[in-house]
């Protein structure tokens, strides 16, 4: 079989009720605006186990059905569960077709995403999700592209802030990855670019920031519940961090803390969540 010269690499992103949600209608659009500036041949890789994979192809069929590659040269990972998952996939169909060492592979998926995975895979690539593909694929055949977090229309001061807190929380997590590496063996330090990154979002959650949560109705108990994490997350930085500086002293509890509180910032302040509908609704 002749091989594609590049391979888009969609990431998928949950859907909400079977539909891709706004973000990940960001990542489509973007992967479109890049199959239109191609030229053949080139191959597609959809990422996202829990139907993303599906979603996505079935509104590029319906939107831009005159870019897409033939489906020979297309990848679908149906099973997958997380974007190492996905990685895995897309590795293991790589070496079935013989093109793992034969193309570029361009990653498309939210600013934010790419930000982090570029920042593990440069700064704490024992984690780096990108391992599957090596040493197949050499670190000059990836590419990346950036879709917008936010869509243009979104002015509101709300909507802003809490895209705000939840790019910090991204910020927050190569702390945690470093952490988790130390824990399973793979890294043996802290470094310090992930504590960098802890200590200026973390010094970003001031008070001004976190009172105009306040002047958001009707979403006052979101507002209430994001404060108290970002409270504890500060706790946590002054009753567990200190001793974690420490890499001998690195166990699972305060990690795991670390994880959970992570994890439920990230979902109260992810926007795609069907209760900030109402947001981005256009005005009567």
């Amino acid at each position: 079989m002749s091989s594609p010269h590049r391979i888009h690499v969609l990431l998928g992103k949950a859907l909400q009720a079977g539909q891709p949600s706004r973000e990940f209608l960001g990542r489509l659009t973007t992967l479109a605006d890049e199959l239109q500036a191609e030229t053949p041949p080139i191959g597609l890789a959809l990422l996202g186990g829990q139907g993303e994979a599906e979603a996505a192809w079935s509104w590029l069929n319906q939107h831009h059905a005159d870019l897409l590659p033939p489906k020979n040269f297309c990848f679908f990972d149906l099973a997958s569960r997380d974007t190492i998952g996905n990685v895995s996939a897309l590795s293991a169909w790589l070496q079935e077709t013989g093109w793992a060492s034969q193309v570029e592979l361009n990653f498309i998926s939210t600013s934010y995403h790419v930000d982090r995975l570029r920042l593990v895979d440069t700064y704490l690539r024992p984690q780096s999700l990108l391992n599957a593909l090596r040493p197949s694929l050499a670190d000059s055949s990836l590419h990346w592209t950036s879709a917008p977090f936010l869509p243009p229309q979104s002015s509101n001061p709300f909507v802003r802030c809490l895209a705000k807190i939840y790019l910090l929380g991204e910020r927050l997590l190569p702390l945690l990855i470093n952490l988790e590496g130390i824990l399973s063996g793979t890294l043996t330090s802290l470094h310090p670019l992930a504590l960098r990154e802890w200590d200026t979002a973390l010094a970003t959650f001031q008070t001004p920031m976190l009172n105009s949560l306040n002047e958001a109705p009707p979403f006052e108990t979101v507002c209430e519940r994001v404060y108290k994490k970002i409270k504890q997350l500060q706790t946590w930085h002054r009753e567990s961090l200190p001793s974690l500086l420490q890499t001998s002293s690195v166990h699972l509890p305060p990690v795991a803390l670390l994880r959970d509180l992570l994890r439920e910032l990230r979902t109260l302040t992810d926007l795609d969540q069907p209760h900030f509908d109402s947001l981005f609704s256009p005005p009567p």
